[in-house]
């Protein structure tokens, strides 16, 4: 699932790193919401191997910047992880976007239609927002 336009710095920011599965979790917590997706964007739902030192010249070190990539290192050295996909972290953020757009006078038809759900579901999503569940 790919949101347009694109995720912003912003909206990443508003992501509640307790609704993402528990890997997803540790990486946030680890190296930062920014830098998650962008390691789970290039590489999840696939399995990586956690290079054991310091290479420059590792995947890690190439997709993300050396704080990053030397914390993952230090957590995960020589592991074997298969990373979790970002559909948590889109679905996050497409709700958020719903709910700004109903909030913005936009109609639950209009909606469901530009996110392909029910209006049920926009109604339930705006209902949830509405009551401080955020996502």
């Amino acid at each position: 699932m790919e949101l347009i336009p694109a995720i912003t710095p912003q909206e990443l920011a508003l992501v509640d790193a307790k609704q993402l599965p528990p890997q997803a979790k540790v990486i946030v917590n680890l190296i930062g919401i920014e830098d998650a997706w962008t390691l789970l964007s290039d590489r999840g739902g696939k399995e990586i191997t956690v290079p054991l030192g310091e290479r420059t010249g590792a995947y890690l070190h190439q997709l993300l910047p050396e704080s990053s990539a030397a914390a993952l290192i230090k957590r995960f050295a020589g592991m074997r992880l298969t990373l979790p996909k970002t559909d948590k972290i889109v679905i996050q953020i497409r709700n958020h976007r719903i709910y700004q757009a109903k909030a913005h006078g936009a109609t639950t038809t209009h909606l469901a239609r530009r996110y392909q759900l029910t209006k049920r579901s926009i109604i339930l999503i705006c209902t949830r927002m509405n009551a401080g569940n955020l996502f």
